[in-house]
């Protein structure tokens, strides 16, 4: 399908302007994901532990650490070589990040990355009707990164419908840490996209323990397993944020 104009413009901007795209991008991301931020900033405490799956450029890195503060940590993983340049050079002087040139899957590897011709946060890791170009990189499962050796307070992730894969690697992790919260994007079509639905990513979740909650406007609403039916059928522009906690 075709991509709106804005979508156009800042790719542009990405690849041929990049210091104005950083000025722009942050400015841009504050207005649209506003309620996640506020929500974020209401439930990150200082000293939190905290992993950003998908940290693309750094702007929700840079949050996470200066909430979770001196004494926090926030663990980023970003797979793309020229968008984890960008995220070194924007999180330069954070202390607090740790920086990963990888991609989260189920097992550790390498996986392909199909890198999008329309939008630097729409690479794949996984075959894509239309791509600019494949890059190999390495992957690692999140249960592997943390081996159990420290606590983790918070999830971010956004990874265009590769959740399911991502979610099979950290069970470990999620079964060591009953008080773990994941704000995860809920992208019906990037999950068929990637070969999995709706229903497959729910059985996942459940079979972990886990239950999913819709946020709306920094509120918490139940999610209605009779609507998967629904939601499988939700197109490119339709996604929601969840939560994901301990039932």
């Amino acid at each position: 399908m075709s991509k709106p104009i804005s979508i156009r413009i800042g790719h542009l901007l990405y690849k041929h302007f990049f210091p104005v795209y950083n000025i722009i991008y942050p400015i841009f991301k504050n207005r649209q994901d506003a309620d996640e931020i506020n929500y974020l900033k209401k439930i990150i405490k200082p000293g939190d532990t905290i992993i950003d799956i998908g940290a693309n450029i750094g702007f929700y890195s840079k949050i996470l650490a200066t909430c979770a503060g001196k004494y926090g940590k926030v663990h980023s993983f970003e797979p793309d070589l020229i968008n984890f340049k960008h995220l070194k050079k924007n999180t330069r002087g954070l202390v607090n990040i740790v920086l990963n040139n990888k991609a989260v899957s189920d097992k550790s590897g390498t996986i392909n990355i199909y890198k999008s011709k329309d939008l630097n946060v729409d690479h794949r890791t996984y075959p894509v009707g239309e791509y600019e170009s494949i890059d190999v990189i390495e992957a690692i499962s999140i249960d592997e990164y943390v081996n159990n050796s420290w606590k983790i307070n918070l999830i971010k992730m956004d990874i265009q419908g590769f959740e399911v894969s991502a979610l099979k690697g950290m069970e470990k992790t999620i079964k060591a840490n009953p008080e773990l919260k994941m704000l995860l994007e809920f992208w019906p079509h990037g999950l068929h996209a990637a070969g999995s639905s709706v229903a497959l990513f729910c059985e996942v979740i459940k079979s972990l323990g886990l239950k999913i909650q819709f946020l709306e406007k920094e509120n918490l609403l139940p999610f209605d397993e009779t609507k998967i039916p629904e939601y499988e059928t939700w197109g490119w522009g339709q996604y929601k944020n969840i939560l994901v906690t301990a039932k």
